[in-house]
């Protein structure tokens, strides 16, 4: 019975892992959009490098995924299954970003190409996600399985 269980999982798994799979080319579209926002960033004036300090008080998850680009921390992790909640570091950045001057205008269009590749990417996740949920039944009745088989082992035992 407990293989049985297994078994009915394998294909929701393959399927969950076709769903991550194609979020991949959509996440490599997300970092290129990010390295064309770099020479924008670049041309970021006084302003900007003011706010820095407040910019390092940003949750310090989301300031570990700049540099890297690959580590998604626990914030951003629990920010997945919703796919709408930012948290708060975030939010607070945005004011901050609000009163910034013109450097910032300027690097407005890259922010926009570069935030239309995040969105692309938000579907993409959204669909690897719904992968996941659909594996989770059969990965209840897999735990199911192998409840049932524990008092047969006892026994047999």
């Amino acid at each position: 019975m407990m293989n049985q269980g297994f078994v009915e999982a394998v294909p929701v798994l393959a399927m969950m892992n076709r769903g991550f799979v194609k979020a991949v080319p959509a996440l490599a579209v997300m970092n290129q959009g990010f390295v064309k926002t770099i020479p924008a960033l670049a041309m970021m004036n006084q302003g900007f490098v003011e706010a820095v300090p407040v910019l390092a008080m940003m949750n310090q998850g989301f300031v570990e995924v700049v540099p890297a680009l690959a580590v998604m921390n626990q914030g951003f992790v629990e920010a997945v299954p919703a796919l709408a909640m930012m948290n708060q570091g975030f939010v607070e950045a945005v004011h901050v970003l609000a009163v910034m001057n013109e450097g910032f205008v300027e690097a407005v269009p890259a922010l926009a190409m570069m935030n239309q590749d995040f969105v692309e990417a938000v579907l993409a996740l959204a669909v690897m996600n719904q992968g996941f949920v659909e594996a989770v039944p059969a990965l209840a009745m897999m735990n199911q399985r192998f409840v049932e088989a524990v008092p047969m082992l006892a026994m047999m035992n």
